[in-house]
């Protein structure tokens, strides 16, 4: 299994909430997929060092790393076969949200022409599969009436035949399983 942080950079302009996102030009899955900033975590680092290491690899901005600037909003599980194999877990992703940010996005070797997109038109059909599911209760204005949410997609043959979603624990707790 995998293990891996995905971060929404947020911003509000006038009343819409927006995201960032572009499009993957390299990395180990998703290549042509448009996706937040996030990675492989390295050996020896915290998640939250991974998130700020690979937002600057990928958009060269600075995120803050601290509880309160960099919250954990969202785990996802992913579960993948082929044909009739049984699902083995592929990978587990820690999804963090920041709303605070320095610099300006830019195209990188990772990530192609970075892009602010409101939360409601976002291109889910350019994506993976699920993230329409999931997503959209991810980024309700963090602390939404749900809670925090851990996600188990079940991907057969690249599409997500089955979503499950049941409370959070907090990520300390999760990093053992």
């Amino acid at each position: 299994m995998k293990l891996a942080t995905l971060v929404f950079i947020t911003r509000t302009r006038g009343d819409v909430e927006e995201i960032l996102l572009a499009r993957k030009k390299t990395g180990e899955i998703g290549i042509g997929a448009i996706s937040a900033p996030g990675g492989k975590i390295d050996p020896g680092e915290t998640p939250r060092i991974t998130c700020t290491r690979e937002t600057w690899e990928e958009f060269q901005i600075t995120i803050p790393n601290n509880p309160e600037m960099l919250k954990e909003v969202a785990l996802l599980d992913v579960f993948q076969a082929r044909g009739t194999d049984a699902y083995e877990h592929f990978m587990r992703v820690l999804v963090y949200a920041a709303r605070a940010y320095s610099g300006e996005p830019v195209e990188t070797d990772d990530m192609e022409r970075p892009f602010w997109v409101p939360f409601g038109q976002i291109p889910y059909d350019e994506m993976y599969p699920g993230d329409e599911i999931w997503m959209p209760l991810a980024l309700v204005p963090y602390g939404h009436d749900l809670g925090r949410l851990h996600f188990t997609a079940y991907r057969r043959d690249g599409v997500c035949v089955k979503m499950e979603a049941l409370p959070l624990k907090p990520f300390s707790e999760l990093m053992e399983t």
